[in-house]
């Protein structure tokens, strides 16, 4: 595969890389001269190989001879619903999530909120979120950058949403993943799980009419839980 860059908005003909970042990588890392190729991606399905035409210290001149359009609009149905988690273990998520190919992204706030991360910026957070998800795209070769939407609490991304919602928790006494059946597999389906010291009781009572199944497994940590349902339910629709 050729080395892939984040490119917002790809022409057919000349372009021209100006970020500091790519420059370096492809000159001093990668040192790639004239005449070697490229490919840029836009994060929106769309392609393109890209021919180095010249290599200056800060510029990087580009021609691209065709953009290789998405054929699909949505690659998976698939929308992960997660809780806010200490900064690596959060990162991580997003990384394995955009390497899965998930578009969409939920992130609430538990009431559980670990205090750690409790008073931190969470703008912050996600915006650096955004910044693993594109270097993820880079690596797996994923074109769709996914969209991260943040809501307030469990009960705001549940008044908003009318999808399929299938709850994984660690309670043994809900059925297993073994029971899971998907009334419609071309649908939306919401993934939702909790953070390291679970759902709060009122948490609990808000999510009592979704459907709650369980890892027939030793216990996962909140960020093992939430790439593991993802994998699960896409086996289960036929997604992998």
């Amino acid at each position: 595969m050729l080395p892939r860059f984040y490119y917002p908005e790809i022409l057919k003909g000349n372009n021209q890389i100006s970020n500091k970042t790519h420059v370096h990588h492809i000159c001093k890392v990668l040192r790639l001269k004239k005449n070697d190729y490229i490919q840029l991606f836009d994060g929106a399905g769309n392609h393109a190989k890209a021919k180095i035409i010249e290599a200056k210290k800060q510029i990087i001149e580009l021609n691209v001879e065709s953009v290789n359009k998405p054929l699909l609009i949505q690659n998976s149905k698939i929308t992960p619903v997660m809780p806010i988690l200490k900064k690596n273990a959060f990162l991580l998520c997003i990384e394995k999530l955009t390497e899965l190919g998930i578009e969409d992204i939920r992130v609430y706030r538990p009431d559980l909120i670990d205090q750690s991360i409790a008073k931190k910026n969470v703008n912050s957070l996600l915006d650096k979120a955004r910044e693993v998800s594109i270097a993820a795209c880079a690596q797996s070769g994923n074109n769709f950058i996914p969209q991260i939407q943040y809501y307030e609490n469990l009960d705001v991304f549940l008044s908003n949403s009318k999808e399929q919602v299938f709850v994984f928790d660690t309670k043994a006494s809900d059925p297993n993943i073994s029971d899971l059946q998907v009334k419609n597999p071309q649908a939306s389906i919401f993934v939702l799980t909790g953070c390291e010291s679970g759902f709060s009781s009122k948490e609990g009572k808000i999510l009592q009419k979704q459907k709650k199944f369980f890892f027939r497994t030793n216990t996962l940590r909140a960020e093992t839980a939430i790439i593991v349902s993802c994998i699960a339910m896409k086996t289960i629709i036929g997604e992998l």
